[in-house]
């Protein structure tokens, strides 16, 4: 089910389906003037499509490769849709993957992008790495209206959960950078547009700073990891126990004692420029 929602500019698209919504989750998908902001999940492709074919598309950006943003790549690409997305995101696309039962049951698993992607680029609308949720994560930035569209950079200010394939360290890093951009409008790709936006980005850097600090005093003291987990984050959460154990408060810990001591802020977060370094360059965008 995908329901349509305008926010001046922007519309956006609400995507959930039964399993997910039973889950409490859905996911957004967003466009602004004929640009589309990643896709939904497989399980909305035929009404995405229809969708798209009373709409005047000219290219998507894609925020990462998980299945809830990217899941209808191969069908903008069979459709002929340019996209600009990081090379990971693109290389991940390009195969089958079997995913965890949980996110096949929540979201269903992508379909492979088998064909050549069209490079796309809008000039007022840019991709700023924002690692941590993913290593290949995205925000789009609008520099016309100051509009930040943070894919999952923000999901919730006190996030306790994580996957082994996120970095805290590297999340805390691209906050900073995204607020250093001073947004207008942030349009988050799980809560729609965030009230005081800003200031959600702040209360979120600012929790989990607290929460690294903490973390590194009691390894530092010799803490073992459940203690810790325990002492800072609580209980283990139902979807800990849903996931198997795959995106759990567990990893939050494990993944802050394998990055402990590495800093991970980006160079121009760290001297306030205006967003994170990489070395990479963006499909369809100059690096």
């Amino acid at each position: 089910m995908i329901e349509s929602k305008t926010f001046g500019d922007v519309h956006a698209l609400h995507c959930s389906w039964p399993r997910s919504r039973l889950a409490g989750y859905s996911v957004y998908a967003y466009a602004v003037r004929g640009v589309l902001i990643d896709t939904g999940f497989p399980d909305v492709a035929a009404e995405l499509n229809a969708w798209l074919d009373r709409t005047t598309i000219r290219g998507a950006y894609i925020t990462h490769h998980h299945e809830d943003h990217a899941g209808n790549l191969a069908l903008l690409v069979a459709r002929g849709l340019p996209v600009a997305a990081d090379p990971r995101t693109l290389a991940y696309a390009a195969e089958q993957h079997r995913i965890p039962l949980y996110r096949h049951i929540t979201w269903a698993t992508a379909a492979a992008v088998t064909t050549h992607v069209e490079p796309f680029e809008d000039t007022a609308l840019e991709l700023v790495p924002t690692p941590g949720h993913s290593a290949d994560h995205q925000a789009v930035w609008d520099a016309q209206t100051g509009t930040l569209f943070a894919g999952d950079l923000y999901l919730g200010t006190r996030v306790r959960v994580a996957h082994l394939t996120e970095d805290p360290r590297q999340l805390l890093g691209s906050l900073r950078a995204a607020i250093a951009r001073d947004p207008a409008r942030v349009f988050c790709s799980h809560r729609g547009l965030l009230p005081d936006g800003a200031s959600r980005l702040c209360a979120k850097a600012d929790w989990l700073a607290d929460i690294i600090g903490t973390v590194d005093a009691k390894l530092h003291e010799g803490w073992s990891d459940r203690a810790i987990r325990r002492a800072v984050l609580g209980s283990l959460s139902t979807t800990h126990w849903i996931s198997g154990g795959a995106y759990s408060p567990n990893n939050m810990i494990a993944v802050l004692r394998r990055t402990q001591g590495r800093r991970n802020t980006p160079r121009e977060a760290r001297r306030g420029g205006p967003g994170p370094t990489y070395t990479g360059t963006a499909a369809g965008v100059r690096g």
